[in-house]
C-alpha cells in the first residue's frame, strides 16, 4: 500500500515539475516577445509612437503576468499566500490598465496633433475607441466594434473591485457570480486586446 502512496506522490511531484517547467518557459516566452516589440519599434519616433510601447507593455507584460498571479504551479508567485497574490495580481492588472489605456489615449492625441486619420485599420477599429471614431469614413459601425477592447477592459476593471470586496457585498451580490463574471470579461478583454496587437 505505501508503494502505491509513493508511486502516486511521485506522479503528483512530476507532473507539477512539469507545470513549473512550461510556467517558467511561459514567462520567458512573454518576456522575449515584449522586449522584441518594444526594441522593433525603437526605430521609429519614440516621443510620437508611445502607443505600441504603452500597450504592449500593459497587456502582453503586466496583464499577462498579472492573469499568471493565481496560477498554482506560477513560479513568481509559487510560495505566496493568497492575499499576497491578491495584491501582486491587483497591482499587475492596475498597472496594465493604466499603461494600455494611456497608450490608446496618447495615439489619439498624436494623429489629432499632425491630423492623420485613426480607426481606419483592422487594429485601430478592434483594439480601441474613442468619440473620436464619429469622425471616421465608417460612422457608427467603427465606433461600435471598436468599443470592444476598450469596454471589457473598463468593465473587467470595475468587477475586479466587486469582487475584492464581494465578501463586503454578499447581500447584494454572491462572491462566487462576482467572481466568474470577472474572470470572463477579463478574459475577454485580454484576448481581444491580444487580437488587436
Amino acid at each position: 500500500m505505501s508503494v502505491v502512496m509513493e508511486t502516486a506522490s511521485n506522479q503528483v511531484t512530476f507532473w507539477h515539475k512539469c507545470e513549473v517547467f512550461v510556467n517558467t518557459v511561459n514567462h520567458f516566452l512573454i518576456g522575449i516577445t515584449t522586449f522584441y516589440s518594444v526594441w522593433y519599434t525603437m526605430h521609429y519616433d519614440f516621443m510620437g509612437h508611445l502607443h505600441p510601447h504603452l500597450t504592449v507593455i500593459g497587456y502582453q507584460l503586466l496583464m499577462a503576468e498579472g492573469i499568471l498571479t493565481y496560477y498554482k504551479a506560477n513560479t513568481l508567485t509559487l510560495y505566496s499566500t493568497k492575499v499576497q497574490k491578491n495584491c501582486t495580481h491587483w497591482i499587475l492588472q492596475t498597472l496594465g490598465t493604466i499603461a494600455a489605456i494611456t497608450g490608446v489615449v496618447h495615439e489619439i492625441f498624436y494623429r489629432e496633433k499632425l491630423g492623420r486619420g485613426h480607426f481606419y485599420s483592422n487594429h485601430g477599429i478592434f483594439g480601441k475607441s474613442s468619440h473620436a471614431d464619429f469622425k471616421s469614413r465608417r460612422g457608427l459601425d467603427n465606433f461600435i466594434s471598436g468599443l470592444i477592447s476598450t469596454i471589457f477592459l473598463v468593465i473587467s476593471f470595475v468587477s475586479g473591485f466587486v469582487t475584492q470586496f464581494s465578501v463586503d457585498l454578499r447581500q447584494y451580490l454572491k462572491p462566487p457570480l462576482s467572481k466568474l463574471f470577472h474572470i470572463l470579461m477579463s478574459l475577454t478583454a485580454f484576448i481581444t486586446g491580444m487580437v488587436s496587437k
